[in-house]
């Protein structure tokens, strides 16, 4: 852009500014009323952009925290079926007399540090896993056959109420 040129632009912008007519002012509010609403509609889309992100990654974080929890309690049923399983076996008077402690311990050990004692229904497990470990490793002399299958029975129920509820946090 020449001298001249740029002259010409700002004595029409002075004389604009000195005169405006009707025509003038009209496409000045109108030019300002676009510029305002664009603005506000790119302020308006970009909180509601974020609040929409914000609360799909909560519900996904949600989601995912939960699916983790419920494989992760799954596992533990398993695992814990199946050492609860070995231990009423290698326990049972009707099938194995003597004892094997070499193979109860490490089974009462699995059990025990599968369960966690802040929750009720496990400390109860707990006492029942250490009652028959009393029972059959002989230290407990006061024990028959019948008390140890009293306490396996007291043993599955206990199990039971734990196996199928999930822990409450």
């Amino acid at each position: 852009m020449d001298n001249e040129s740029l002259k010409a632009i700002l004595g029409l912008l002075k004389a604009i500014a000195a005169k405006p007519d009707g025509a003038v002012i009209a496409a000045s509010v109108t030019v300002v009323g676009m510029i305002t609403v664009a603005v506000l509609t790119t302020i308006t889309q970009w909180f509601v952009t974020k609040r929409i992100i914000t609360s799909d990654h909560s519900k996904i974080s949600i989601q995912i925290n939960s699916e983790f929890k419920l494989r992760q309690f799954e596992l533990w049923q398993n695992d814990f079926k199946e050492a609860m399983s070995l231990l009423l076996a290698a326990t049972d008077p009707e099938i194995r007399n003597p004892f094997n402690k070499n193979e109860i311990v490490p089974l009462i050990h699995k059990i025990q540090l599968m369960l966690n004692l802040a929750n009720l229904g496990h400390r109860k497990v707990n006492g029942l896993v250490n009652d028959l470990a009393l029972a059959v490793n002989g230290w407990n002399k006061n024990i028959d056959e019948a008390s140890i299958l009293r306490i396996h029975g007291h043993l599955i129920d206990a199990s039971k109420e734990i196996l199928y509820l999930p822990p409450l946090e």
